[in-house]
């Protein structure tokens, strides 16, 4: 599954059955990584966020990652940019 937020963000699975993996790149060099195993991990460029990217393209609250049984739902938080 990959997710694009700004062109930056990727969501992948390491294996059949395992945990997801939020991986957030930029110029090819991953800047932040975390597993998909909490209820809602907040996106944006405010500090409060528990994935903060520091890009103008990114809406202080920009998006929401949230499970829906199996799988990760993105959630566009009305962010300037729009999510996609």
């Amino acid at each position: 599954m990959v997710l694009a937020l700004a062109g930056l963000v990727r969501v992948s699975e390491r294996d059949q059955g395992s945990m997801a993996k939020l991986v957030v790149s930029s110029g090819g060099a991953i800047v932040h990584q975390c597993f998909l195993d909490q209820e809602r991990l907040n996106v944006g460029r405010q500090a409060d966020n528990q994935v903060v990217i520091d890009d103008p393209a990114v809406s202080e609250k920009h998006a929401a990652i949230i499970p829906i049984g199996n799988d990760h739902v993105l959630q566009d938080l009305q962010s300037v940019g729009g999510t996609f």
